[in-house]
């Protein structure tokens, strides 16, 4: 029977003294590599998650309270708004092309006067924003619709 002799690598490492050090090692691998993973996570998360849009302007006479924005996820555009000081029936923002319904619709908003009050925003399908009835002292809006 012949001998094969196989090719010899050096190596250079280290190894831990003892089971206490080998742990200790152990776990902050484990710690290093979770937060390696959190921070692919958050970036992910970001992707997935647009930021939102604050129009530029708002019309005739709406005021932002400091809630204003708007994002689209998929085919779902999300729109936030606390505002004031606009007129009833006339639009307070216009949506951009790709974040406009189909069709218009209707969504129940609260408004605010000196008590609740009923409000509704319609989103019209070239965009508009319109506040209809309810107080003009305070309308707080979150509403979800689909662009398809």
């Amino acid at each position: 029977m012949e001998m094969v002799s196989s090719p010899t690598v050096p190596f250079t490492g280290s190894y831990a003294a003892n089971d206490k050090s080998l742990l200790s090692d152990l776990v902050d691998s484990v710690q290093q590599n979770t937060a390696r993973l959190s921070v692919v996570e958050n970036k992910k998360a970001e992707k997935d998650v647009p930021a939102w849009i604050s129009p530029s302007i708002l019309f005739n006479g709406w005021v932002s309270m400091g809630v204003l924005g708007y994002r689209k996820i998929d085919n779902k555009v999300q729109l936030k708004a606390r505002i004031k000081s606009g007129v009833i029936g006339q639009p307070f923002m216009a949506l951009p092309e790709g974040y406009r319904p189909i069709v218009g619709q209707i969504r129940p908003v609260h408004s605010y006067g000196t008590s609740d009050v009923f409000a509704s925003v319609l989103i019209n399908a070239d965009g508009k924003l319109i506040v209809s009835g309810g107080s003009n002292s305070e309308v707080n809006i979150y509403l979800e619709f689909t662009t398809d």
